[in-house]
């Protein structure tokens, strides 16, 4: 990415630079390029997604037992759960709800589906949790199970059911994770960071349980949040550095330096110059990569869901994960730069920024990091802002005993990372010898 020289040797004004710039975005092939793999790679991961949701293999429900009636936002919470309870227990007790025989039942689910059991299910996870405490043995475990009565609830009452059955369940589900933070945080067998983290999570859900969440399908909301992951986060990184890596390195490797550093203009003014285009090429790859996710998730599964969420709404973490990915690809578009100053050989700047930019994820991938000082600080590098992993109000940061919001970090490492790289992007550009 370079500015356009007139014939008479003088760079052309600002605003026409940036018109110049922003062609050669869209002119780019690299851009065009990797954003048709991006939605290619989202569009099958969404289709990939809605056939889970529909099979039931992914989700909480499988979207044709609704039988097109989404469940709509209901507010649960320590005051209302009893009478949420008791609307679920009047209608498991129904009769006419259930299959008469295990025979029929099996017949009906012939071609697959989830299968809900109402009030003849058993609770494995609640039986798994007793097995953990040495309250029950194998055996009994075993004996429970097997000796439960199986009807299933028939699929034409399902739709009804479900409504009425997932917000208690979340609630339920909620308590249960109290239940086992508390376990956790009392065993002496794990270490004291493990002791403190569960104690800590179970006095937080403690207070999401006083204070309510919205529960309802959000399907659509969950996969767009599960686009902007590592999946496909690692395209618009990619994207970044590539498209950046010879700003300043290919000005170097075709001697064009020494015509623009010598021009009218000064040399500072063209480094924040390139900048600032730079800036822009990364703003409009962010706005692309995070429209596609948008349409694309709400297309396949539908918008409902913006009020729900435990913690935070799913509209309060969208104005949440953006920004903080936008801060993130800001950041791999300096460290980028940085890098583009030093080399003199593209090659050399495209795999140093690379390296550099990624080298966090690819330690995570590669190994378990056990230490949680050293975890915590790859988790708030610049490339995981970007993959949106950790931005959110579930993440923590544990500091002395206590734990703090992970996203109170990230401005932090954005002013370490824009201290480092913009200095040396200036002074090695401005001083460099033609």
């Amino acid at each position: 990415m370079m500015f356009i020289w007139n014939a008479s040797g003088r760079c052309p004004k600002g605003k026409a630079s940036v018109r110049d710039e922003l062609k050669k975005i869209v002119q780019n092939r690299l851009f065009i390029g990797a954003l048709a793999v991006c939605f290619i790679a989202m569009t099958v991961m969404t289709a990939v997604a809605l056939y889970g949701y529909n099979t039931g293999t992914r989700g909480r429900f499988s979207i044709p037992l609704l039988k097109g009636e989404r469940p709509q936002t209901v507010f649960v919470s320590a005051d209302s759960i009893d009478g949420l309870k008791r609307a679920v227990d009047d209608f498991e007790n129904r009769d006419e709800i259930y299959y008469r025989d295990e025979d029929e039942m099996m017949k009906e689910y012939a071609d697959g589906g989830s299968a809900y059991f109402g009030k003849y299910d058993v609770d494995i996870s609640g039986l798994i949790f007793k097995l953990e405490k040495g309250e029950i043995t194998e055996q009994e475990l075993d004996s429970i199970a097997s000796s439960q009565e199986h009807k299933a609830i028939r699929k034409e009452f399902l739709p009804e059911y479900i409504k009425l059955y997932w917000p208690v369940s979340e609630y339920e589900n909620i308590e249960r994770n109290i239940e086992h933070c508390e376990w956790q945080s009392a065993d002496p067998s794990v270490t004291q960071y493990m002791r403190d983290y569960n104690g800590f999570l179970a006095e937080k859900n403690r207070k999401m349980l006083q204070t309510g969440f919205n529960s309802g399908y959000d399907y659509g909301w969950e996969n767009f949040y599960g686009l902007l992951s590592e999946d496909v986060g690692i395209f618009i990184a990619l994207i970044i550095i590539f498209g950046l890596c010879g700003v300043f390195t290919s000005e170097y490797a075709m001697s064009t330096d020494a015509l623009l550093l010598s021009g009218k203009k000064g040399r500072g003014m063209l480094a924040w110059g390139k900048i600032a285009a730079s800036l822009i090429y990364t703003t409009v790859c962010f706005a692309a990569y995070a429209l596609l996710a948008l349409l694309i998730s709400f297309a396949f599964l539908g918008v409902q869901g913006m009020n729900a969420g435990q913690g935070e709404s799913h509209l309060t973490k969208l104005f949440t994960v953006l920004p903080y990915i936008l801060l993130g690809c800001y950041l791999l578009c300096f460290i980028t730069l940085a890098v583009s100053s030093v080399c003199k050989k593209l090659i050399t700047s495209a795999a140093v920024s690379g390296f550099i930019c990624i080298l966090p994820f690819i330690s995570q991938m590669l190994f378990y990091i056990e230490n949680p000082y050293l975890s915590q600080l790859v988790e708030v590098m610049p490339v995981n802002m970007v993959f949106g992993t950790y931005i959110s109000s579930q993440r923590y940061v544990y500091l002395s005993g206590s734990f703090t919001d992970i996203r109170h970090f990230f401005p932090l490492v954005a002013a370490a990372v824009s201290a480092v790289c913009l200095p040396v992007i200036y002074k090695k550009y401005t001083r460099h010898e033609v």
